[in-house]
């Protein structure tokens, strides 16, 4: 996908309920964790990985709100999560981060530097095998971009068993690196799925 400007993604497999209830994605007559509770800042300065990270440690209903969020580090997410921000941006990466975040638009700006080749960006990774069938991750109204001029090297966005159990609704990946994926699905008996160059999968 690595110079691919609209990348929007829509996964439907086996996930349950409604996402469109309660206006936008659903979210809003039900309670959840904020991101700024935990420290992250959104400013597109601040390195907001540790933030996250604790953020991403309490699970449940993860809210992320709009801003710019600068990340270094892989953040990890456990079964059983739903994440979501207040909107996916603009497809094309034409626009400024501050302008989309300012418009609402909740966005991960991976760092270059740091990366070891074998991490991922946001990993989802549900090692508990009795939780397959049920649903277990919901990923909705984020943008993950990386810069331009040089993607990161990692994947963006992966999901680990959790096949049978995920929706992936209005997700941004943008300008991942040449040998990366943008999105991987991995499951339980270790097929993977991942591709660089789609637009939507339904």
């Amino acid at each position: 996908m690595s110079g691919c400007c609209n990348n929007i993604v829509e996964v439907f497999l086996g996930a349950k309920g409604d996402p469109g209830k309660d206006g936008g994605n659903g979210n809003s007559s039900q309670s959840y964790v904020n991101a700024r509770d935990y420290g992250a800042v959104g400013d597109g300065i601040n390195d907001d990985s540790d933030a996250l990270q604790e953020w991403a440690d309490v699970g449940g209903r993860l809210f992320l709100p709009r801003g710019n969020y600068r990340v270094t580090k892989q953040i990890n997410f456990g079964p059983v999560t739903t994440l979501f921000g207040e909107s996916a941006g603009a497809g094309t990466g034409g626009g400024e981060d501050v302008d989309e975040a300012s418009a609402g638009a909740s966005i991960i700006r991976p760092d270059v530097v740091n990366w070891s080749g074998d991490d991922h960006v946001f990993l989802f990774e549900n090692k508990k095998v009795d939780l397959k069938a049920a649903p277990s991750v919901v990923i909705q109204d984020i943008k993950i971009e990386c810069p331009r001029e040089k993607g990161v090297e990692a994947h963006l966005l992966t999901v680990v068993n959790a096949y049978d159990s995920l929706l992936i609704q209005n997700v941004n990946l943008i300008f991942s690196h040449k040998d990366y994926n943008a999105l991987r699905l991995i499951e339980i008996d270790g097929t993977t799925f991942t591709n660089q160059d789609y637009n939507i999968i339904q």
